[in-house]
């Protein structure tokens, strides 16, 4: 839908079916919530999408078999990590020769 041109400037009207409506109706520009049908669509999209996720958590269960109860991971302690005892690097020491 061409509505300006740079070489004649503002084309002639065009009939839009919503712009038509609009011209007939009036329009409350406070009222912000989507349409009943968009939300609707919307709704059922997020169930669709939803259950598949389920299904595919499902499935990938199913194939990995049972699980190793013995096998544990190894959980570290973020606070022990970057506390400065257990840091790998040394602390810098002081220059006998500095008078600081």
């Amino acid at each position: 839908l061409l509505l300006f041109d740079s070489r004649d400037g503002w084309c002639d009207y065009q009939s839009t079916l919503w712009g038509d409506y609009y011209q007939k109706n009036q329009r409350d520009t406070s009222v912000t919530d989507l349409a009943p049908w968009v939300k609707a669509f919307a709704q059922d999209a997020r169930n669709r999408i939803a259950k598949r996720r389920e299904e595919s958590a499902a499935a990938r269960l199913e194939q990995s078999g049972p699980q190793d109860d013995t096998r544990q991971e190894e959980i570290i302690d973020a606070n022990k990590v970057d506390s400065p005892e257990n840091s790998p690097r040394k602390s810098p020491t002081k220059n006998p020769d500095s008078n600081a």
